[in-house]
Protein backbone atom coordinates (compact mmCIF):
# COMPACT_ATOMS: atom_id res chain seq x y z
CA UNK A 1 0.00 0.00 0.00
CA UNK A 2 1.17 3.64 -0.86
CA UNK A 3 0.66 6.67 1.25
CA UNK A 4 1.41 10.15 0.56
CA UNK A 5 1.40 12.27 4.39
CA UNK A 6 2.76 14.76 5.42
CA UNK A 7 2.36 13.71 9.06
CA UNK A 8 5.24 11.83 10.97
CA UNK A 9 3.25 9.82 13.39
CA UNK A 10 3.41 6.71 11.86
CA UNK A 11 6.32 6.60 9.47
CA UNK A 12 8.03 4.03 12.25
CA UNK A 13 5.31 1.79 10.52
CA UNK A 14 6.05 2.16 7.15
CA UNK A 15 8.69 -0.45 5.17
CA UNK A 16 9.88 2.21 2.58
CA UNK A 17 10.17 6.05 3.41
CA UNK A 18 10.49 8.23 0.05
CA UNK A 19 11.43 12.30 0.82
CA UNK A 20 10.88 14.30 -1.94
CA UNK A 21 12.34 17.39 -2.44
CA UNK A 22 11.42 21.24 -3.67
CA UNK A 23 11.37 20.06 -7.42
CA UNK A 24 10.27 16.63 -7.12
CA UNK A 25 13.79 15.64 -6.43
CA UNK A 26 14.65 12.64 -4.02
CA UNK A 27 16.53 13.37 -1.17
CA UNK A 28 15.90 10.13 1.15
CA UNK A 29 14.89 6.61 0.21
CA UNK A 30 14.99 3.85 2.33
CA UNK A 31 14.21 2.20 6.01
CA UNK A 32 12.42 4.96 8.42
CA UNK A 33 14.53 2.84 11.06
CA UNK A 34 16.79 5.30 12.88
CA UNK A 35 20.17 4.20 12.24
CA UNK A 36 19.72 4.41 8.48
CA UNK A 37 18.14 7.67 8.63
CA UNK A 38 21.09 9.06 10.84
CA UNK A 39 23.87 7.32 8.18
CA UNK A 40 22.05 9.22 5.46
CA UNK A 41 21.08 12.58 6.87
CA UNK A 42 23.16 12.74 9.86
CA UNK A 43 20.30 12.98 12.07
CA UNK A 44 16.78 11.00 12.49
CA UNK A 45 15.25 14.32 14.08
CA UNK A 46 13.06 14.98 10.71
CA UNK A 47 12.12 18.52 11.57
CA UNK A 48 15.80 18.85 11.01
CA UNK A 49 15.59 16.85 7.58
CA UNK A 50 12.82 18.32 6.55
CA UNK A 51 14.18 21.87 6.85
CA UNK A 52 17.25 21.41 5.40
CA UNK A 53 15.69 19.77 2.55
CA UNK A 54 13.25 22.33 1.50
CA UNK A 55 16.05 24.85 2.22
CA UNK A 56 18.80 22.64 -0.03
CA UNK A 57 17.02 20.89 -2.41
CA UNK A 58 20.25 20.25 -4.89
CA UNK A 59 22.04 19.16 -2.34
CA UNK A 60 20.03 16.96 -0.88
CA UNK A 61 19.45 15.19 -4.47
CA UNK A 62 23.42 15.57 -4.92
CA UNK A 63 23.84 13.43 -1.77
CA UNK A 64 21.33 10.79 -2.57
CA UNK A 65 22.59 10.71 -6.48
CA UNK A 66 26.11 10.28 -4.71
CA UNK A 67 25.51 7.05 -3.26
CA UNK A 68 25.81 8.00 0.23
CA UNK A 69 22.61 5.86 1.08
CA UNK A 70 22.63 2.84 1.65
CA UNK A 71 21.05 0.10 -0.03
CA UNK A 72 17.63 -0.10 1.32
CA UNK A 73 17.52 -3.72 3.54
CA UNK A 74 15.36 -6.44 2.04
CA UNK A 75 11.41 -6.49 3.21
CA UNK A 76 11.12 -8.64 6.16
CA UNK A 77 9.46 -11.84 5.45
CA UNK A 78 5.53 -11.85 5.85
CA UNK A 79 5.11 -12.99 9.33
CA UNK A 80 2.00 -15.74 9.54
CA UNK A 81 -1.04 -14.76 11.15
CA UNK A 82 -3.76 -11.90 11.29
CA UNK A 83 -1.88 -9.03 9.16
CA UNK A 84 -1.02 -5.53 11.27
CA UNK A 85 -3.48 -2.79 10.99
CA UNK A 86 -2.30 0.86 11.54
CA UNK A 87 -3.98 1.67 15.39
CA UNK A 88 -7.48 3.18 14.19
CA UNK A 89 -9.01 5.72 16.65
CA UNK A 90 -12.94 5.78 17.82
CA UNK A 91 -15.70 6.84 15.46
CA UNK A 92 -16.67 9.47 18.13
CA UNK A 93 -13.24 10.98 17.70
CA UNK A 94 -13.06 10.46 14.52
CA UNK A 95 -16.35 12.59 14.36
CA UNK A 96 -15.17 15.37 16.40
CA UNK A 97 -11.53 16.06 14.18
CA UNK A 98 -13.64 16.17 10.93
CA UNK A 99 -16.26 18.53 12.68
CA UNK A 100 -13.97 20.83 13.55
CA UNK A 101 -11.82 20.64 11.04
CA UNK A 102 -14.78 21.64 8.68
CA UNK A 103 -16.10 24.40 10.82
CA UNK A 104 -12.25 25.81 10.93
CA UNK A 105 -12.39 25.47 6.91
CA UNK A 106 -15.77 27.38 6.51
CA UNK A 107 -14.33 29.76 8.94
CA UNK A 108 -11.08 30.61 6.64
CA UNK A 109 -12.83 30.73 3.53
CA UNK A 110 -14.12 34.55 3.65
CA UNK A 111 -16.11 34.49 0.50
CA UNK A 112 -17.94 31.37 1.23
CA UNK A 113 -18.85 32.40 4.92
CA UNK A 114 -19.94 35.80 3.74
CA UNK A 115 -22.39 34.21 1.35
CA UNK A 116 -23.87 31.68 4.13
CA UNK A 117 -24.70 35.06 6.30
CA UNK A 118 -25.83 37.04 3.42
CA UNK A 119 -28.14 33.97 1.70
CA UNK A 120 -30.83 33.90 4.64
CA UNK A 121 -30.83 38.30 4.85
CA UNK A 122 -31.67 38.40 1.26
CA UNK A 123 -34.43 35.63 1.50
CA UNK A 124 -35.97 36.90 4.29
CA UNK A 125 -35.94 40.52 2.81
CA UNK A 126 -38.08 38.69 0.09
CA UNK A 127 -40.76 37.81 1.65
CA UNK A 128 -41.56 41.57 2.43
CA UNK A 129 -41.83 42.63 -0.85
CA UNK A 130 -44.11 40.31 -1.68
CA UNK A 131 -47.77 42.66 -1.40
CA UNK A 132 -50.55 42.98 1.25
CA UNK A 133 -50.37 44.08 4.76
CA UNK A 134 -51.75 40.76 6.42
CA UNK A 135 -49.25 38.45 6.46
CA UNK A 136 -49.69 35.06 7.78
CA UNK A 137 -52.38 36.16 9.55
CA UNK A 138 -56.12 36.36 7.83
CA UNK A 139 -55.79 37.22 4.14
CA UNK A 140 -58.76 39.28 2.97
CA UNK A 141 -60.59 39.13 -0.25
CA UNK A 142 -58.65 41.76 -1.77
CA UNK A 143 -55.42 39.67 -1.57
CA UNK A 144 -55.85 36.08 -0.84
CA UNK A 145 -52.72 34.36 -1.61
CA UNK A 146 -50.48 36.74 0.41
CA UNK A 147 -49.44 33.91 2.95
CA UNK A 148 -49.38 31.34 0.25
CA UNK A 149 -46.71 33.50 -1.60
CA UNK A 150 -44.94 33.94 1.94
CA UNK A 151 -44.88 30.67 2.29
CA UNK A 152 -43.37 29.97 -1.30
CA UNK A 153 -40.23 32.40 -0.41
CA UNK A 154 -39.70 30.30 2.28
CA UNK A 155 -39.83 27.34 0.83
CA UNK A 156 -37.93 27.82 -1.79
CA UNK A 157 -35.31 29.45 0.77
CA UNK A 158 -34.89 26.51 2.56
CA UNK A 159 -34.51 24.42 -0.61
CA UNK A 160 -31.93 26.56 -2.15
CA UNK A 161 -30.03 27.72 1.24
CA UNK A 162 -29.79 23.77 2.21
CA UNK A 163 -28.71 22.60 -1.05
CA UNK A 164 -26.15 25.28 -1.92
CA UNK A 165 -24.52 24.66 1.61
CA UNK A 166 -23.52 21.38 0.69
CA UNK A 167 -23.49 20.90 -2.99
CA UNK A 168 -19.94 20.98 -3.76
CA UNK A 169 -18.35 20.07 -0.17
CA UNK A 170 -18.09 16.02 -0.91
CA UNK A 171 -16.59 16.19 -4.70
CA UNK A 172 -13.98 18.70 -3.75
CA UNK A 173 -12.49 16.86 -0.74
CA UNK A 174 -12.58 13.76 -3.03
CA UNK A 175 -8.92 13.06 -3.27
CA UNK A 176 -8.37 14.07 0.58
CA UNK A 177 -11.53 11.70 1.64
CA UNK A 178 -9.89 8.74 -0.42
CA UNK A 179 -6.39 9.33 1.14
CA UNK A 180 -7.62 9.77 5.30
CA UNK A 181 -9.89 6.40 4.24
CA UNK A 182 -6.68 4.88 3.12
CA UNK A 183 -5.30 5.24 6.84
CA UNK A 184 -8.39 4.53 9.08
CA UNK A 185 -11.14 6.98 8.64
CA UNK A 186 -14.25 5.53 8.46
CA UNK A 187 -17.14 7.36 6.33
CA UNK A 188 -19.38 6.97 8.58
CA UNK A 189 -17.52 9.39 10.67
CA UNK A 190 -16.98 11.20 7.88
CA UNK A 191 -20.22 11.41 6.58
CA UNK A 192 -21.42 12.30 10.69
CA UNK A 193 -19.16 14.97 11.03
CA UNK A 194 -20.40 16.96 7.71
CA UNK A 195 -23.81 16.05 8.91
CA UNK A 196 -23.87 17.33 11.80
CA UNK A 197 -22.28 20.69 10.89
CA UNK A 198 -24.23 20.96 7.89
CA UNK A 199 -27.64 20.71 9.84
CA UNK A 200 -26.27 23.32 12.75
CA UNK A 201 -25.97 25.80 9.84
CA UNK A 202 -29.30 24.73 8.03
CA UNK A 203 -31.44 25.83 10.87
CA UNK A 204 -29.45 28.83 11.74
CA UNK A 205 -30.08 29.69 8.39
CA UNK A 206 -33.69 29.51 8.51
CA UNK A 207 -33.94 31.23 12.14
CA UNK A 208 -32.11 34.10 10.84
CA UNK A 209 -34.48 33.73 7.57
CA UNK A 210 -37.85 33.24 9.62
CA UNK A 211 -36.62 36.36 12.12
CA UNK A 212 -36.82 38.68 9.42
CA UNK A 213 -40.18 37.52 8.10
CA UNK A 214 -41.45 37.81 11.54
CA UNK A 215 -39.89 40.83 12.03
CA UNK A 216 -41.70 42.34 8.79
CA UNK A 217 -44.72 40.68 8.33
CA UNK A 218 -45.61 39.11 11.94
CA UNK A 219 -45.96 35.99 13.23
CA UNK A 220 -48.50 33.15 12.29
CA UNK A 221 -52.25 34.34 14.10
CA UNK A 222 -52.87 30.36 14.27
CA UNK A 223 -51.43 28.14 16.01
CA UNK A 224 -49.77 24.93 14.42
CA UNK A 225 -51.44 21.50 14.91
CA UNK A 226 -48.22 20.52 17.46
CA UNK A 227 -46.75 23.92 18.74
CA UNK A 228 -47.44 27.94 18.26
CA UNK A 229 -47.67 28.96 15.10
CA UNK A 230 -44.24 30.89 14.68
CA UNK A 231 -42.25 28.07 16.28
CA UNK A 232 -43.85 25.19 14.31
CA UNK A 233 -42.95 27.10 11.03
CA UNK A 234 -39.65 27.01 12.44
CA UNK A 235 -39.45 23.53 12.87
CA UNK A 236 -41.12 22.72 9.94
CA UNK A 237 -38.79 25.34 7.82
CA UNK A 238 -35.55 24.50 9.13
CA UNK A 239 -36.20 20.42 8.91
CA UNK A 240 -36.75 21.49 5.00
CA UNK A 241 -33.47 22.98 5.12
CA UNK A 242 -31.64 20.12 6.68
CA UNK A 243 -33.37 17.95 3.91
CA UNK A 244 -31.95 19.93 1.33
CA UNK A 245 -28.50 20.03 2.54
CA UNK A 246 -28.54 16.35 2.05
CA UNK A 247 -29.94 16.46 -1.23
CA UNK A 248 -26.76 19.06 -1.84
CA UNK A 249 -24.76 16.07 0.02
CA UNK A 250 -26.16 13.59 -2.41
CA UNK A 251 -25.54 15.55 -5.54
CA UNK A 252 -22.01 16.19 -4.52
CA UNK A 253 -21.56 12.16 -3.55
CA UNK A 254 -22.36 11.23 -6.90
CA UNK A 255 -20.82 13.89 -9.50
CA UNK A 256 -17.08 13.51 -10.45
CA UNK A 257 -16.32 17.51 -10.44
CA UNK A 258 -17.24 20.42 -8.56
CA UNK A 259 -18.58 22.32 -12.03
CA UNK A 260 -20.71 19.12 -12.63
CA UNK A 261 -23.16 20.70 -9.27
CA UNK A 262 -24.54 23.47 -10.63
CA UNK A 263 -27.30 21.79 -13.30
CA UNK A 264 -29.12 19.15 -10.91
CA UNK A 265 -28.98 22.20 -8.16
CA UNK A 266 -30.40 24.14 -10.55
CA UNK A 267 -32.78 21.58 -11.56
CA UNK A 268 -33.99 20.34 -7.71
CA UNK A 269 -34.48 23.62 -6.73
CA UNK A 270 -36.90 25.05 -9.96
CA UNK A 271 -38.69 21.19 -9.62
CA UNK A 272 -39.37 21.66 -6.42
CA UNK A 273 -40.52 25.13 -6.32
CA UNK A 274 -43.11 23.91 -9.37
CA UNK A 275 -44.18 21.25 -7.81
CA UNK A 276 -44.59 21.97 -4.30
CA UNK A 277 -47.90 23.50 -4.63
CA UNK A 278 -47.78 27.06 -3.39
CA UNK A 279 -47.73 28.06 -6.90
CA UNK A 280 -50.42 26.43 -8.50
CA UNK A 281 -53.05 23.78 -7.34
CA UNK A 282 -52.15 20.28 -7.17
CA UNK A 283 -54.85 18.43 -5.63
CA UNK A 284 -56.48 16.44 -7.44
CA UNK A 285 -54.52 16.54 -10.65
CA UNK A 286 -54.00 13.47 -11.56
CA UNK A 287 -50.36 12.21 -12.24
CA UNK A 288 -48.92 15.78 -11.44
CA UNK A 289 -49.98 15.32 -7.73
CA UNK A 290 -48.57 12.09 -7.32
CA UNK A 291 -45.22 12.86 -9.03
CA UNK A 292 -45.04 15.46 -6.59
CA UNK A 293 -45.02 13.52 -3.63
CA UNK A 294 -41.58 12.47 -4.89
CA UNK A 295 -40.09 16.11 -3.90
CA UNK A 296 -39.20 16.83 -0.42
CA UNK A 297 -40.76 20.67 -1.41
CA UNK A 298 -44.42 19.29 -1.46
CA UNK A 299 -43.68 17.77 1.74
CA UNK A 300 -42.07 20.62 3.49
CA UNK A 301 -44.73 23.24 2.11
CA UNK A 302 -47.70 21.17 3.50
CA UNK A 303 -45.67 21.01 6.93
CA UNK A 304 -45.34 24.87 6.48
CA UNK A 305 -49.07 25.23 5.66
CA UNK A 306 -50.41 23.24 8.73
CA UNK A 307 -47.84 25.05 10.33
CA UNK A 308 -49.59 28.54 10.00
CA UNK A 309 -53.42 26.87 9.43
CA UNK A 310 -52.91 27.93 5.57
CA UNK A 311 -56.62 26.73 4.50
CA UNK A 312 -58.27 29.01 7.61
CA UNK A 313 -56.06 32.76 7.12
CA UNK A 314 -56.25 32.01 3.15
CA UNK A 315 -59.39 30.17 2.26
CA UNK A 316 -60.06 32.08 -0.81
CA UNK A 317 -56.48 31.37 -2.36
CA UNK A 318 -56.85 28.68 -5.48
CA UNK A 319 -54.38 26.71 -4.26
CA UNK A 320 -55.76 26.03 -0.56
CA UNK A 321 -59.35 24.66 -2.44
CA UNK A 322 -59.60 20.80 -1.91
CA UNK A 323 -55.95 20.54 -0.30
CA UNK A 324 -55.95 17.74 2.32
CA UNK A 325 -52.42 18.08 2.70
CA UNK A 326 -52.98 21.58 4.37
CA UNK A 327 -55.20 20.74 6.91
CA UNK A 328 -54.50 20.54 10.56
CA UNK A 329 -55.34 17.08 10.78
CA UNK A 330 -53.16 13.77 12.54
CA UNK A 331 -52.63 12.19 9.02
CA UNK A 332 -51.53 15.19 7.09
CA UNK A 333 -49.47 16.54 10.02
CA UNK A 334 -47.68 12.57 10.60
CA UNK A 335 -47.96 11.90 6.77
CA UNK A 336 -45.77 15.85 5.93
CA UNK A 337 -42.78 15.28 8.93
CA UNK A 338 -42.44 11.57 8.57
CA UNK A 339 -42.52 11.63 4.84
CA UNK A 340 -39.23 14.36 5.45
CA UNK A 341 -37.32 12.53 7.80
CA UNK A 342 -37.83 9.20 5.63
CA UNK A 343 -36.58 11.04 2.20
CA UNK A 344 -33.37 12.22 4.67
CA UNK A 345 -32.82 8.91 6.26
CA UNK A 346 -33.15 7.87 2.39
CA UNK A 347 -30.44 10.12 1.10
CA UNK A 348 -28.05 9.28 4.02
CA UNK A 349 -28.67 5.80 3.06
CA UNK A 350 -27.27 7.03 -0.68
CA UNK A 351 -24.49 8.97 -0.05
CA UNK A 352 -22.77 6.91 2.61
CA UNK A 353 -23.27 4.10 -0.08
CA UNK A 354 -21.47 6.43 -2.64
CA UNK A 355 -18.60 7.10 0.13
CA UNK A 356 -18.05 3.42 0.47
CA UNK A 357 -17.31 2.75 -3.11
CA UNK A 358 -13.60 2.23 -3.72
CA UNK A 359 -12.91 5.00 -7.39
CA UNK A 360 -9.52 6.16 -8.20
CA UNK A 361 -10.04 10.21 -7.78
CA UNK A 362 -10.11 12.59 -10.61
CA UNK A 363 -6.96 14.89 -11.05
CA UNK A 364 -8.98 18.02 -11.11
CA UNK A 365 -10.64 16.95 -7.93
CA UNK A 366 -7.06 16.02 -6.12
CA UNK A 367 -5.93 19.92 -7.46
CA UNK A 368 -9.05 21.09 -5.79
CA UNK A 369 -8.30 19.05 -2.44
Amino acid sequence: MLVVTHSLSYLSMCDQVLLLAPGGKTAYCGSPAPSNVIAAMGTNDWAEIFEFVASSPDVAASRYQSGRIPTPPAPPAPRSGKPIRAPQTSMVRQISTIGRRQVRLIFADRGYLVFLGVLPLVLGLLTLVIPGDKGLSLNNADNPGEAVQILVVLVLGAMFMGAALTVRDLVSERAIYERERAVGLRPSSYLGAKIIVFFVIAVLQAGVMLAITYAGRGTPSEDGFFLVGSLELFVAIALLACVSALIGLTISAVVKSAEQTMPPLVLVVMVQLVFCAGLFPLAGRAGLEQLAWLFPGRWGYAASAIAVDLTKIGPLAPQTQDEPLWEQTATAAFLSYGILIAMGVLLVFVTYSRLTLKRKSSPGAANRG
